[in-house]
């Protein structure tokens, strides 16, 4: 049997006592000392720790240009840094945060938001992305424009500054269209969705079984069908031409490519003229602005990330570049100009002299047959007026006429407004308000005023009026200039600014000199009074059938000889005829206006030539009656000056403007049935 064991059991109290306070003995370990403050530890010999209220932070140095190899990033401070290995995308509370636009103060204390290209400036250094340089060169300028695009706090896509974007695009062949508008994606879509429901099921018709009931239903059963098949074969030709179509469009799309790789300068040109007036971007100001801001951040962002390290491409982006520079200036000017001219000297010259570009000669100086049908059309206008009116004794004045009565009137007024007040014309007693019934006065007595009575009323009368001054006399003042000038060549064409001449005082005449005529006076004051702005050919012209810059015409106002020798030599010495494709022109502007004509840009207008009078011959001994009205301004046309003025300006273009010459592809449509 087994013995037991005695087991002693204690109670212990209901609260156990508490530790004991640590004493010496048990605080011994140095670990504990290391991390129980205070007292701190004394630094390190030769380290000197900055206080917190002395402390600035630093960031890191920034590498402006291309490191070199084994290049160490390094804090403001110059410790070295590690780059982390991953890289964690914002949160959407860090991206509502960083969508919100930041603000600058305006030197006045306002305050307004940055412009999207002021927030890119904000770390562009730092922007750059990492392309394989062994993928092909679209792919790798595919892959750029994407991270140019996520790298930055791009606008909106319903923003002109996005769809500029879009554009850059679309001329290089990254894409094959414009994106549209939210509205025409999503009705695109729903057409796309109801084509795939009439598309379900098998295409072709089952045949089923008919019951002829007679020939004329019968008749019309096999028409149908026959429509039907040939409904079918036209569709069948037409995805083909739309499948050509296709093919042809993107092999356009590669040549698009090829050529802005090829010369990467040429396509800038080409996108800042031709392109942006194609598109009717070249009208809106934001968009001139900002696209060349644009491509100018993108091209630097190829440069510093070496997306294309080949010379050759390199060397045509530092080309292309210089040429966005230009852009920036150039094309925002071109609103300057066209607000600013013509000025007030050409507008004093076609109020003198009348408005000289309306037709258009041909190159032997005769009239074409655009100015014949002119002529006929205000015949058939008044013949027309006369059938609608029917057996009525009427009189058709045409606007010709009415301009000669204006100018009887303007020559002897007394006797036209005689001649006028006998027929009724003019001041026709009718025509002031009568007091039929009542006796002289009787509407409110001797002197009364009546707000409908034209006698005696204060309001301003046709024949005190004082007619505004011509604007030549701010320049000129009383001159002779409309006695001892008129106008000789109109040419139409656009033309290259060269010099820029600003008015040379000395050559003001303080006394007249008894030798010189009048006409060499009134010379020397323009020249002394007026800037000169020196216009060449452009060189280029009609490179393609809607080319904008077109071969120079001579209008019928033209007077003066002419040698239309695109490639001819004309005589050295002697008189000779004016060459619009090797002369130059110099046209007067107010010195004001003179500093804003750059040089290199191009200007197409009419220009007008001034030339000295020949008193030998009279104007109204040439002028007969029934004869069409003489050709160009008052007086006849002697010797021909170096001065000419500007009408109507048509065009404004960069000194870069280059013709987007079609890429000759043409479709090579099927037979149609």
């Amino acid at each position: 049997m087994a013995s037991s064991l005695p087991v002693t059991v204690t109670v212990g109290p209901q609260n156990p006592p508490k530790p004991s306070a640590p004493t010496s003995a048990n605080t011994a370990d140095p670990l504990l000392e290391r991390i129980t403050f205070p007292p701190f530890p004394a630094p390190p010999p030769g380290v000197t720790i900055v206080p917190f209220k002395q402390f600035k932070p630093a960031g890191i140095q920034i590498a402006t240009e291309d490191p070199a190899p084994g290049y160490v990033e390094r804090d403001g401070t110059g410790a070295p840094t590690v780059a982390l290995r991953v890289k964690h995308s914002l949160t959407a509370a860090e991206q509502h945060k960083r969508n919100k636009r930041a603000r600058v103060t305006l030197p006045n204390g306002q305050t307004r938001r940055l412009l999207w290209f002021e927030e890119w400036e904000d770390g562009e250094a730092l922007r750059r992305t990492d392309v394989s340089p062994s993928l092909p060169r679209f792919d790798r300028l595919k892959q750029a424009c994407a991270d140019f695009k996520h790298g930055r706090p791009f606008p909106l896509p319903t923003t002109d500054t996005f769809k500029l974007w879009d554009h850059f695009r679309l001329s290089t062949g990254m894409i094959t269209h414009l994106n549209p508008p939210n509205a025409n994606k999503a009705r695109q879509r729903q057409q796309v969705e109801a084509d795939d429901d009439d598309e379900d099921g098998d295409s072709k018709p089952k045949d089923q079984k008919v019951v002829i009931v007679d020939d004329e239903e019968a008749r019309v059963i096999e028409r149908e069908r026959r429509d039907q098949e040939r409904i079918q074969r036209q569709s069948a030709v037409l995805d083909e031409i739309q499948q050509t179509r296709k093919d042809n469009f993107y092999e356009i799309r590669q040549m698009r490519t090829d050529a802005f790789f090829d010369d990467t300068e040429k396509n800038m040109k080409i996108f800042f003229s031709s392109y942006f007036r194609e598109k009717g971007l070249i009208w809106s100001t934001l968009r001139c602005r900002d696209a060349p801001i644009m491509l100018d951040f993108f091209l630097r962002f190829l440069l510093r990330s070496r997306v294309f390290p080949e010379p050759e491409y390199e060397k045509g982006f530092r080309k292309a570049l210089a040429i966005v520079e230009q852009a920036k200036k150039e094309l925002p000017h071109t609103f300057t100009i066209g607000q600013l001219v013509p000025d007030d000297f050409s507008k004093g010259c076609v109020q003198l002299w009348g408005d000289m570009g309306m037709l258009i000669l041909d190159g032997d100086g005769e009239e074409t047959k655009e100015d014949h049908a002119m002529d006929t059309t205000k015949d058939t206008n008044a013949d027309d007026i006369k059938t609608i009116l029917g057996d009525v004794d009427v009189e058709v004045i045409s606007p010709e006429a009415v301009a000669d009565m204006e100018t009887e009137a303007k020559q002897d007024p007394d006797s036209t407004l005689a001649e006028n007040l006998a027929s009724g014309g003019w001041g026709n007693p009718a025509a002031v308000p009568s007091t039929t019934g009542d006796a002289w006065g009787a509407s409110g007595g001797w002197g009364a005023a009546d707000e409908n009575n034209g006698w005696g009323s204060g309001g301003a009368s046709s024949w005190t009026d004082t007619p505004s001054p011509n604007a030549l006399t701010a320049f000129l003042g009383p001159t002779p200039l409309p006695l001892t000038h008129t106008t000789g060549l109109v040419e139409r064409s656009t033309r290259r600014i060269a010099q820029v001449v600003p008015p040379d005082a000395r050559r003001a005449p303080k006394k007249k000199k008894r030798d010189a005529g009048a006409a060499e006076q009134v010379e020397e004051e323009l020249a002394a009074r007026l800037a000169k702005v020196v216009l060449v050919p452009w060189g280029e012209y009609d490179v393609h059938p809607r080319a904008e810059v077109t071969h120079p015409q001579f209008l019928r106002d033209s007077r003066g000889a002419v040698a239309m020798d695109e490639a001819g030599d004309s005589a050295p010495t002697g008189p000779r005829p004016f060459n619009p494709y090797k002369d130059e022109i110099t046209v007067l502007i107010d010195p004001q206006i003179a500093q804003h004509m750059w040089l290199g840009m191009g200007l197409g207008a009419t220009w007008v030539q001034l030339v000295r009078q020949d008193p030998t011959k009279s104007a109204e001994a040439v002028e007969t009656k029934g004869k069409k009205k003489q050709k160009g301004g008052a007086g006849e046309p002697g010797e021909p000056t170096k001065f000419w003025y500007m009408e109507q300006l048509s065009m404004i273009l960069p000194s870069f403007h280059t013709e987007n010459v079609p890429h000759k592809r043409p479709f090579d449509y099927p037979q149609q049935l």
